[in-house]
């Protein structure tokens, strides 16, 4: 975990310590660090420029029918995603989820079942079948691409695995968030 400790201190600036807000939303809202949240969030919002590069790049490697930005403009949440369909049989969905952190330079890329969804107007992502085995569609030269283009890192299975015991979401009690979800989950507040 020692590698790891930097940025667990950076997912402290922005997920309060101690507090549920499942039992007391207002106070875990009204929090310092929910507050320097929603700062970097419309900081994210104000300045796309590297996310749309990467989204552009993406494009570029998969072809502009099979990526789709499905990040949900509404809310405050810690990351972007991007899927791409990578399905080989029609009749068989199969995609990559690549959640980009806004915390820290740090994504994933995951496969799934993906589906988009419209709820109340708005598209929303559900996954389905995940799994971390991303080869061949997820080349082995890539993490490098996407460092040295966007200085932007691949958080490994291992490294997201690692729980935070003493930080809740509203989807995770304590001792269930691990370092992917605090950095990844894109959840509105």
């Amino acid at each position: 975990m020692e590698p790891y400790h930097e940025l667990i201190h950076t997912v402290y600036e922005y997920i309060p310590r101690g507090m549920n807000p499942t039992t007391d939303i207002e106070a875990w809202s009204n929090t310092s660090a929910t507050k320097r949240l929603a700062e970097k969030w419309a900081a994210a919002q104000a300045d796309t420029t590297v996310w749309l590069q990467f989204c552009a790049f993406m494009v570029a490697v998969y072809g502009k029918s099979r990526v789709a930005d499905v990040t949900n403009p509404h809310g405050i949440n810690r990351c972007r995603q991007l899927i791409i369909d990578v399905s080989r049989d029609a009749g068989k969905a199969d995609k990559l989820v690549i959640s980009w952190s806004i915390l820290a330079p740090y994504y994933e890329v995951y496969r799934s079942t993906a589906d988009l969804v419209t709820e109340g107007g708005e598209p929303r992502l559900i996954n389905r079948s995940i799994s971390y085995d991303i080869s061949p569609d997820w080349g082995p030269d890539t993490a490098e691409e996407v460092k040295a283009l966007y200085d932007y890192n691949y958080l490994t299975p291992f490294a997201g695995s690692i729980i935070i015991p003493d930080i809740a979401l509203t989807y995770a009690d304590f001792g269930e968030v691990t370092l992917a979800k605090a950095l990844f989950t894109e959840q509105i507040i």
